[in-house]
């Protein structure tokens, strides 16, 4: 377990990394993480592997125009944090046949997808905690954490 502020310092030390090797093809657009939730605790490298999924599937491969967001909402009770791409290549269909792949065992293209997926359903107690989306074209995940304090 991790505090989200060292999560999310890693997951913006990537991105930077990203930001140097697709610039100017693609630009980062990240919200400063909400000082209310920095300290709350989540599983370690839990959001950086769907960046990597944004630059690796979404946006690698575009010529110009590339957008890959962070962003946060936060309520009394619980957090997301939310990547999203602006890659032209998702439908709502494709989406759900992404979903449909990440749930069934013998798929291999998803398989750093599933392992969060897991990852989350055992520390969310089993709670859908990770949905995907179409959004402008791209994908958009969204992990959902239940608030918990500062108990790291």
């Amino acid at each position: 377990m991790v505090r989200v502020r060292d999560e999310i310092g890693h997951v913006m030390n990537y991105l930077e990394i990203q930001r140097v090797r697709f610039e100017p093809r693609v630009r980062i657009e990240a919200e400063e993480l909400p000082e209310e939730i920095a300290d709350e605790p989540v599983p370690s490298l839990i959001i950086q592997p769907i960046v990597e999924n944004a630059f690796q599937h979404g946006v690698r491969d575009m010529d110009s125009g590339g957008v890959v967001r962070l962003r946060y909402q936060v309520t009394e009770t619980e957090f997301r944090v939310i990547v999203s791409d602006n890659s032209g290549r998702m439908t709502p269909e494709r989406v759900e046949e992404l979903w449909q792949k990440l749930l069934r065992q013998e798929e291999q293209d998803v398989s750093a997808l599933r392992n969060l997926y897991r990852r989350l359903q055992i520390y969310e107690e089993g709670a859908q905690a990770l949905t995907l989306e179409c959004e402008d074209g791209g994908l958009k995940a969204s992990v959902r954490f239940r608030r918990r304090g500062n108990a790291v």
